[in-house]
């Protein structure tokens, strides 16, 4: 069972007026306790008992949020262990740093949020990286484009305070 969309499988982008805030918090730390006790072929029952060993401090309800998170956003599985993958493999090689990165980095791309901001805002920049002599600022949108974007994309009844919040 692959808990995370494959390699090259971009979802697709929502329709208008379709997407949710993100003003989530991710608990990057925990989460990094967490990936650093899963292992190819440990068996997730095991590793599930390896987060709770490990995030002690935590309250029970966290220590489901960061396996949640980790089990449905990051990590690959058959359903019974925890499947090789290169993400995986990653994490265990690179520093704190570099793994935080990477946690983001794969995060971020399971968000229809993020595939619609680099279609619809983004993606229209893109030619001006051919040009010669850029300006240094025209590659940078300013704060109200992305809130006026992400207001004419949210649910309706979105506040203004959320896509705020959410650009951040």
């Amino acid at each position: 069972m692959r808990l995370t969309p494959g390699p090259g499988a971009a979802p697709t982008v929502p329709p208008g007026r379709s997407l949710s805030s993100w003003t989530r918090s991710l608990p990057e730390a925990d989460v990094l306790v967490g990936l650093a006790t899963a292992e190819p072929g440990l068996a997730v029952a095991e590793w599930r008992a390896r987060v709770d060993r490990s995030l002690q401090h935590a309250s029970a309800d966290r220590r489901g949020e960061v396996m949640t998170f980790l089990a449905r956003d990051l990590l690959d599985s058959d359903g019974e262990h925890l499947t090789p993958s290169s993400f995986l493999h990653l994490a265990k090689d690179l520093p704190v740093q570099g793994r935080r990165e990477l946690v983001w980095g794969r995060y971020l791309f399971t968000l229809p949020l993020v595939h619609a901001a680099l279609a619809e805002v983004l993606a229209a920049k893109v030619p001006l990286l051919d040009e010669p002599l850029l300006p240094e600022d025209a590659l940078v949108l300013a704060p109200n484009v992305w809130v006026d974007w992400l207001l004419s994309r949210l649910k309706p009844g979105a506040s203004e305070k959320s896509a705020i919040n959410t650009r951040g």
